[in-house]
């Protein structure tokens, strides 16, 4: 993180350029995470992908900061079945236009501490002994650990070489999602039953939970959230990947166990390893 004083929390509008120049004029660097996988009367998908980063490469250009890093998504497409990820790609060409030196970084599933992501799938197979997967778990998935995103961060950072490239930041090694959820499972040592669903009919749910207030659930499953499954999250071969910035990705089996095995029976403690 940092020392006392080197990191400074500032409250601010997005929607307000006045707090958006307030927030950049003193930056040389600037990293854009805003990002939504769902809509809320407050934020919508335009508001989050397109809107607000375009607000701040456009700032930022104009004080003249040095670098910026634009977080997208890895299947942002104007094909992609989704409106998360339309929007993130027309998102990625909005900040390009307003900042064309921008290095934009495109991430798969990224796990790590306290995500929702694999503690998402062993929360359902610890609390409900339940884990449902939309048309069976068949979307393709190349899940990167988040140590590694901040490392490609730093390093792009420090490579004038990597100014208007693009990244598509990924794991090494590409799995279906019903995998991934054997692998978890494997690892919390539980036996959950799961279960296929069908695209319409978790679609059909969404519907209803979307509708939901947050502290009901809201949020929780949404209709593009479904639809943003039926596109495989996985790097394009052809990209600029994380070795192209030093680094070597660990995968999913190499790491996560260290943060979901408190999802085991009994805790950790019946396995030491």
């Amino acid at each position: 993180m940092g020392d006392s004083g080197q990191i400074h929390p500032v409250s601010i509008d997005h929607r307000n350029k006045d707090d958006l120049y307030r927030l950049i004029e003193q930056s040389n660097v600037v990293v854009n995470l805003i990002g939504k996988t769902y809509e809320t009367s407050n934020y919508s998908f335009d508001d989050c992908h397109i809107k607000i980063p375009t607000d701040i490469a456009q700032i930022s250009a104009e004080l003249g900061v040095d670098r910026l890093v634009h977080f997208s998504s890895i299947d942002a497409s104007p094909d992609a079945h989704s409106l998360f990820a339309k929007t993130k790609y027309e998102g990625e060409r909005a900040v390009q236009e307003a900042f064309p030196e921008a290095t934009i970084f495109r991430p798969s599933k990224v796990f790590g501490f306290e995500d929702n992501f694999l503690n998402g799938y062993a929360r359902l197979a610890k609390m409900f002994n339940y884990v449902p997967l939309v048309n069976g778990g068949m979307q393709k998935i190349q899940p990167v650990w988040v140590q590694d995103v901040a490392d490609a961060v730093y390093n792009a950072i420090a490579d004038d070489d990597t100014r208007g490239q693009t990244f598509d930041i990924a794991g090494p090694k590409t799995y279906s999602e019903k995998e991934i959820v054997d692998v978890v499972i494997q690892m919390i040592q539980q036996n959950p039953q799961v279960v296929e669903v069908p695209a319409s009919i978790a679609s059909y749910a969404g519907s209803f939970v979307e509708k939901l207030p947050f502290w009901l659930g809201g949020g929780l499953l949404t209709q593009d959230q479904i639809r943003q499954k039926l596109d495989n999250v996985i790097a394009d071969p052809t990209a600029l990947q994380l070795r192209s910035l030093g680094i070597t990705p660990a995968t999913l089996e190499d790491v996560s166990l260290s943060f979901i095995k408190q999802y085991r029976k009994g805790s950790h403690f019946l396995a030491i390893h």
